[in-house]
Parts: C-alpha cells; sequence; structure tokens
C-alpha cells in the first residue's frame, strides 16, 4: 500500500453540519411560505444524509478506510467490512488544509464521495493524502 488512510467521526463536521442545519430552518423565516418549508426539508434531508454517511459513519455505504496503491489506484473500505478496489479519482476532488473531498469512480460506474475532515484521519495519513492529491497523482 501506498497510502492507507482509516477515518473515523468528526466532531468538527458535525459542528458544521449543526450550524447548516439551523441555517437551513432559519429559511423558514426568510422565503415566502410555499418555498420555505420545501427547501428547509430539503436541505434538512441531505444534511441529515451526510450526518450519516460522513459523521456518524453508520450508513450502509460509510466509507471507513480509504487507500492508493502505488500504481495510483484507489480503494475504499466501506462500514460493512465490504472493499471495493480498482476505483479512479475523478477530477471533481477537493483538497484544502482542513477538508479533502475524494470522488472515486469504479469499473461498473458506482460513485463513492468521501468526505475527510482534518480531526477524522490521523495528521501524518491526512498531510500525506493532500500531498498526493496536490501533486497530481
Amino acid at each position: 500500500m501506498f497510502l492507507r488512510v482509516p477515518l473515523s467521526r468528526s466532531r468538527g463536521l458535525g459542528r458544521l453540519l449543526a450550524v447548516a442545519g439551523l441555517f437551513s430552518l432559519g429559511g423558514c423565516w426568510v422565503l415566502p411560505p410555499p418555498w420555505a418549508l420545501g427547501l428547509s426539508l430539503i436541505g434538512l434531508a441531505y444534511l441529515v444524509r451526510v450526518w450519516r454517511l460522513s459523521v456518524s459513519r453508520v450508513g450502509s455505504r460509510s466509507v471507513v478506510e480509504v487507500s492508493v496503491a502505488a500504481d495510483n489506484e484507489w480503494s475504499v473500505r466501506l462500514v460493512d467490512g465490504s472493499v471495493a478496489d480498482h476505483l479512479r479519482r475523478l477530477n471533481d476532488s477537493f483538497c484544502h488544509p482542513l477538508l479533502v473531498l475524494l470522488t472515486l469512480e469504479s469499473v461498473s460506474g458506482q460513485r463513492f464521495s468521501v468526505i475527510v475532515p482534518r480531526d477524522a484521519a490521523p495528521v501524518d495519513s491526512f498531510r500525506r493524502l493532500r500531498v498526493l492529491l496536490q501533486s497530481g497523482d
């Protein structure tokens, strides 16, 4: 393995999603009545999905480990223990000192969106992942 990044729960992302949920509910007071409820419910449903997949990591498709081999072949281990390998990284991945967003796709077209906050991975692994993504490999 060239790089292995085990993922844990992220308190920082949890706080961010809680604040975003409050803003989503706050939209009820700003928007006209028919739009307010619909947009707030859609926003809250999306936040709950992201929370399950990336903060609490209890969803069936939650990623608990990201690995990349020396030949730039990515793999993920899901919470149920299954492994999806032979993945390729898509160009819409994002790298920031506090957050890494990975979009990986299998040969069959199945996509995995992985949110890696700085506090959800070991410091050295997170740094190496950022360097790998910034180098363009």
